[in-house]
């Protein structure tokens, strides 16, 4: 078995932190296709709108974002929306 790469380590310590801070809760835990479509055409943007959001709806969309990109035919912007996002928990981290 292969070691996870870099960037999913920082993202699953990331998410580690902000769910110790604010956990999610089950019904919570899922961000339904549509939802993260209208954030990821949020003409603000990944920084402005990532640093408006809770600790929980990080948490939920860096979730999100992680398992869209793992899919057939990610958005393109999804990769820049999920790596601002990792910057953005750590800024947070306590």
């Amino acid at each position: 078995m292969s070691p996870l790469p870099a960037m999913s380590v920082v993202l699953l310590t990331a998410i580690a932190r902000l769910r110790a801070v604010a956990p999610v809760k089950p019904e919570d835990a899922l961000m339904p296709e549509p939802e993260l479509v209208t954030i990821l055409s949020d003409p603000r943007g990944p920084e402005e709108t990532m640093s408006s959001l809770s600790d929980v709806d990080l948490a939920r969309l860096l979730d999100a974002l992680y398992a869209h990109l793992d899919t057939f035919r990610p958005e393109p912007s999804a990769i820049v929306w999920y790596e601002i996002g990792v910057q953005e928990s750590l800024r947070r981290d306590p």
